[in-house]
């Protein structure tokens, strides 16, 4: 009888904790376009705290989980799991005719692809709040050091906080 009681709350503890441990890191991540091309997977998040609460959303893009742009209401930014310490912001207006490489990059054909693709669902889902890439021409390059940032730490891309 008391090997069977034993037993049971083990069970109880072990469905208490999971429970717990799955609701509290649950998300409000919600996929909203997903798309596989020659270039990879890409895929268009919007992730808010609360499932009412849309104004403070996050909208977000990766591309195969090594790619991320992130629109927020002053800026899109790039990064990538390659240059973890590059910051790379949406640049708007002309180009001088000789550019640094190492401070500008143009947009490529996926860069470009991404942002029309992510303005156009903004504009769907009538998120007015977030900055479009309407006029960008390149991306200027910001290094960000991440001091001891662990080798063994799963990379994440940058959100409105930081």
């Amino acid at each position: 009888m008391t090997l069977f009681i034993m037993q049971h709350n083990l069970l109880t503890i072990i469905v208490v904790t999971t429970l717990g441990f799955a609701s509290s890191c649950s998300t409000h991540k919600i996929l909203l376009n997903k798309s596989e091309t020659e270039l990879g997977t890409i895929k268009f998040y919007l992730d808010n705290k609360s499932q009412s609460d849309f104004k403070n959303s996050r909208f977000f893009v990766t591309v195969d989980n090594t790619i991320f742009y992130s629109f927020y209401s002053d800026k899109i930014v790039k990064q990538t799991r390659q240059d973890k310490n590059l910051i790379k912001t949406l640049f708007y207006g002309s180009m001088p005719s000789s550019f640094d490489t190492t401070a500008f990059q143009k947009l490529s054909s996926l860069d470009s692809s991404i942002l029309m693709h992510g303005d156009r669902i903004l504009d769907s889902l009538k998120l007015t709040s977030y900055k479009k890439s309407t006029g960008a021409t390149a991306f200027e390059v910001e290094i960000n050091y991440y001091h001891g940032y662990p080798d063994n730490k799963v990379f994440r891309p940058q959100t409105a906080g930081n």
